[in-house]
């Protein structure tokens, strides 16, 4: 049995480690999945840190092995403050499958993610409300407001983002 956690630790929060290996690994072998879901839980913050890199980029392609964990991930998002698993939180919630009340309590922490300290957290949070938006109409107001607010005090990446995410929204209108 292959320890894919101890493929995620050591070295410092500037690497991403055997992140991208993890996630090839995991998507051949879906039965570690729980194991790597379960490291976002983990003490050693590195651990989380790459745990959630990887169980990202597992979702661009199985976006439904995320589905028995959408109540995990909603409570995640806003008990954990590290700003890596946030971000990775933040950019997989788009492609969770929710019901309406699991889609209020995202919108209201992704609301949240928008004063968070972290840059990377406010332009995916910023992002993935886009998304939502797309899927739901009715979001489109608040989320246009968002997106204006960025574009008038946010930092230079997030005004970039929102340049950019003001343009894709005005293509969908």
């Amino acid at each position: 049995m292959r320890d894919i956690l101890e493929e995620l630790r050591g070295g410092d929060r500037r690497s991403i480690g055997k992140a991208n290996e993890v996630a090839g690994f995991v998507l051949n072998h879906p039965n570690y999945f729980k194991t790597l879901f379960e490291a976002l839980y983990h003490s050693d913050e590195l651990l989380r840190m790459r745990a959630a890199d990887a169980i990202e980029k597992i979702s661009l392609e199985r976006p439904e092995w995320l589905s028995s964990y959408a109540e995990n991930i909603l409570e995640l998002m806003q008990t954990q403050s590290q700003q890596e698993v946030c971000w990775h939180m933040a950019q997989m919630s788009p492609r969770l499958s929710l019901r309406e009340d699991q889609l209020e309590k995202l919108m209201a922490i992704l609301r949240t993610y928008l004063s968070h300290k972290s840059n990377i957290v406010k332009v995916s949070a910023l992002e993935a409300l886009c998304c939502f938006a797309e899927k739901k109409q009715s979001l489109m107001p608040e989320v246009s407001a968002f997106i204006q607010d960025a574009l008038e005090h946010g930092s230079p990446s997030l005004k970039a983002r929102a340049k950019k995410l003001q343009k894709r929204m005005e293509r969908k209108h």
